[in-house]
């Protein structure tokens, strides 16, 4: 039986976001190596799992960097994060 891997298979499947969804994604791909099932995908449903998870993988970076200022911080209610973010992205590569 032929089955279509969607964006939603295949985001379960390598992020593990959904630990009950990923499962059922694990145990999909088990059937297709046993030969149960013939999977097909298509060039867009590729396109969008990596734009979806490279956008994932930048705001978990954004969110690390803002960690490190917020230690650098501390509690400070009026500092702006996504200002100094910006500010240190600009000077990457430039010297001091």
């Amino acid at each position: 039986m032929k089955v279509f891997i969607d964006t939603n298979i295949w985001l379960r499947f390598f992020l593990n976001d959904v630990p009950a969804q990923s499962q059922d994604c694990i145990k999909l791909f088990q059937k297709i190596e046993q030969g149960d099932y013939r999977p097909y995908t298509s060039a867009i449903v590729c396109l969008e799992a990596v734009y979806i998870y490279i956008r994932k993988a930048l705001w978990c970076a954004k969110r690390c960097h803002m960690g490190i200022y917020r230690r650098n911080v501390g509690n400070t209610k009026s500092y702006d994060y996504r200002e100094n973010i910006y500010a240190e992205s600009d000077n990457i590569g430039k010297s001091k």
